[in-house]
């Protein structure tokens, strides 16, 4: 997976800052509309950058929110960041 990711990311631009609670937001919303269907969601963010302080409270919430949906958000940080705000 993180040769995958390393090689895919030679031919992407990375968006700055890190903003994880709209992605979150979105599978929730996503979740939420199939609420009657049988199914399971799991959202796995692969991230090299700290999180941009004005988004780690909507995340917060999100990852919340998510817990009451048929969804598992797995977050992991890759590289060299500190990842503070994803402990």
């Amino acid at each position: 997976m993180i040769r995958v990711y390393k090689n895919t990311l030679k031919h992407c631009k990375q968006a700055e800052p890190t903003i994880l609670s709209q992605v979150i937001k979105q599978v929730n919303d996503y979740s939420e509309a199939l609420s009657n269907a049988l199914r399971y969601n799991i959202l796995l963010i692969l991230t090299n950058k700290d999180m941009c302080e004005e988004d780690v409270e909507l995340t917060h919430n999100e990852i919340v929110r998510s817990s009451t949906n048929p969804v598992s958000v797995i977050i992991i940080g890759i590289d060299d960041g500190e990842f503070k705000e994803l402990k």
